[in-house]
């Protein structure tokens, strides 16, 4: 029980780390925005933050959409084990990357990949580490 309790944490923070259901916060005084669920204004606020054109958008939502439910169905998928998760979960993040590779510019992608590996940081516990060693 405790196995599939914390393999439901592990592919729900996957999961989250990379859909706008997820809060993104940028910590450059250029883009303060965050990437919060669609529902609640995140598409517009992902649009801004990586400054997406007309044309982007609904590319980049769909590409976002199909990672969610992809995501989805593998939380539901009980015949899989922990590490196939793991492995799946990898592939689908990669094909996403793939994806949004292909609709934004050079500039917009490493935005993306920024924004990204700071709510990752954040995520993992690193915003609240001291910054200095403790002092013996």
């Amino acid at each position: 029980m405790k196995a599939t309790k914390k393999l439901g944490i592990i592919l729900l923070t996957v999961g989250g780390l990379l859909v706008p259901g997820a809060v993104l916060h940028a910590q450059d005084s250029t883009n303060a925005a965050a990437v919060a669920h669609p529902a609640r204004g995140g598409r517009d606020r992902l649009a801004q933050a990586l400054n997406l054109t007309d044309e982007q958008k609904p590319k980049v939502q769909a590409a976002f959409k199909d990672m969610r439910q992809q995501m989805r169905d593998l939380r539901q998928n009980t015949d899989l084990s922990r590490k196939e998760r793991m492995a799946k979960a990898k592939t689908l993040r990669e094909n996403l990357d793939a994806k949004l590779k292909d609709i934004l510019t050079p500039e917009q992608f490493q935005k993306w990949q920024d924004m990204r590996s700071k709510m990752r940081h954040r995520r993992n516990g690193a915003a609240h580490t001291p910054t200095t060693p403790p002092q013996n």
